[in-house]
């Protein structure tokens, strides 16, 4: 996210005359491309029901679907919320107003938001936390305001899990096990995006939730390696005992919102239908 120059947007164009300005709140709703969201939700249905057919490779190509379509989905709502905050504290400007269309095809990056995580997605991993929306952080003056919209990403991915933690035992006691594990595959990774990006390294979100608070000799300082964030993240999952006790955490959680570990091991293998005999 960077700065930028400051923009006057007036909630009301002037054939409005003196008409009450509408609510922030109603302005972000209203900006939303509700068929996209509806379009999201009825591929996760389509697939979900297809996870409930008996043939095998349908429990797998619709376990496939269900991860890809829902991380895609997790991915527009943690944009969209860092955007519906910043717009919300203050920062009017056209581009950022743009972001809450939830359209995921008008994000900044969408190589670093859609195609690196979805290939982290497709080979198992973890949850990589996608590129940020170009917000102007200059309009806003609180410290509590930036780290807020910072939070918000994460906080997208929450709602979702708890969505998906609330799915969960109907799939588990009506849809079947396919389903139970589709929903808690997508869930696991959920909890990897969350609990990466409140690391507090420069790119993610942990960072930009403490970086108002820094002096600027800090800030600096942790620039300097602000181009290597991710690899850094990387190259820790390489050592083992870290890699270990994440994945240990995210199990934790997963069990904390009462989905059970288990399931995801199946949605995991039945997610790589491909690689079954």
């Amino acid at each position: 996210m960077r700065p930028g120059d400051q923009q006057s947007y007036p909630f009301a164009s002037p054939s409005l005359g003196n008409r009450r300005r509408a609510p922030g709140i109603i302005e972000v709703l209203t900006s939303v491309n509700w068929f996209i969201i509806g379009g999201f939700l009825a591929a996760l249905a389509i697939c979900l029901y297809a996870c409930t057919r008996p043939e095998r490779q349908l429990e797998g190509l619709g376990t496939f679907g269900f991860v890809i379509v829902g991380w895609v989905f997790s991915l527009t709502v943690h944009e969209f919320g860092h955007a519906a905050t910043a717009f919300l504290n203050g920062d009017r400007s056209e581009s950022t107003r743009r972001y809450l269309t939830a359209n995921p095809l008008l994000y900044v990056h969408p190589f670093l938001s859609i195609v690196l995580p979805l290939l982290f997605v497709l080979i198992g991993g973890f949850g990589l936390p996608g590129g940020a929306v170009y917000l102007q952080r200059g309009l806003i003056r609180d410290r509590w305001r930036q780290s807020a919209i910072s939070l918000a990403g994460p906080a997208g991915n929450l709602i979702v899990l708890l969505v998906l933690a609330g799915l969960y035992p109907v799939a588990v006691h009506s849809l079947g096990i396919a389903a139970a594990g589709a929903i808690a595959f997508l869930a696991f990774f959920q909890i990897s995006a969350i609990l990466l990006n409140l690391i507090p390294i420069p790119g993610l979100d942990g960072y930009g939730a403490i970086e108002p608070y820094l002096s600027y000799q800090t800030r600096q300082a942790v620039d300097m390696v602000r181009p290597y964030a991710f690899m850094l993240v990387f190259l820790a999952f390489l050592i083992p005992g870290f890699s270990n006790f994440f994945f240990s955490a995210v199990s934790v959680v997963l069990g904390l919102v009462g989905i059970d570990p288990f399931a995801a091991g199946i949605g995991y293998q039945l997610f790589h239908f491909w690689q079954q005999p």
